[in-house]
């Protein structure tokens, strides 16, 4: 539903003349133009395992920035974390991700396609994305980062010793 929101929200902004402006949705984000002073927007990507805490920063201008993730609503039973992403294959949480970032230019596709990639592994999700054109960041259930090559040089982890692999 956010995506279906931001797409002509993004729209009536840009039709009222606004040349830059960011619109947050929960989180699920579109902006267009740069900062006042001309600076990309810069995005935090929170730390999926410390909510104090992010995980790398995005540089973007005239983008739509989705991220799913197991951390928001989630419940722990048993000492397993059980969340709202589900695997329509075994209707259970998804498994392979602990959050997921996906970053391209319709709202509407952003918001189906981050779900998508949060439930497959960092590898199948990357080559999905690739595909459709769009960029991403993966981090999987044992905490590696996996983004795709188009975000190499706008994404930076918070931490500069925690690696990112981009393919």
């Amino acid at each position: 539903a956010k995506g279906y929101i931001l797409k002509p929200s993004r729209r009536f902004l840009a039709g009222r003349g606004y040349a830059s402006f960011l619109i947050n949705a929960g989180g699920d984000l579109v902006v267009d133009g740069t900062k006042p002073r001309g600076e990309p927007w810069r995005i935090g990507i929170q730390d999926p395992r410390n909510d104090a805490a992010l995980f790398a920063r995005l540089s973007v201008i005239g983008t739509a920035v989705f991220t799913s993730g197991d951390y928001e609503r989630y419940f722990m039973e048993g000492g397993r974390r059980y969340h709202h992403l589900f695997d329509p294959k075994t209707g259970l949480p998804g498994r392979h991700s602990m959050s997921a970032t996906v970053v391209g230019d319709d709202p509407m596709v952003i918001d189906a396609a981050v779900k998508t990639a949060f439930l497959m592994s960092s590898g199948e999700a990357l080559t999905y994305l690739k595909t459709r054109g769009l960029g991403g960041l993966i981090i999987d259930s044992a905490g590696g980062a996996w983004a795709t090559a188009s975000l190499k040089a706008v994404l930076t982890p918070e931490d500069p010793s925690r690696t990112i692999r981009f393919e």
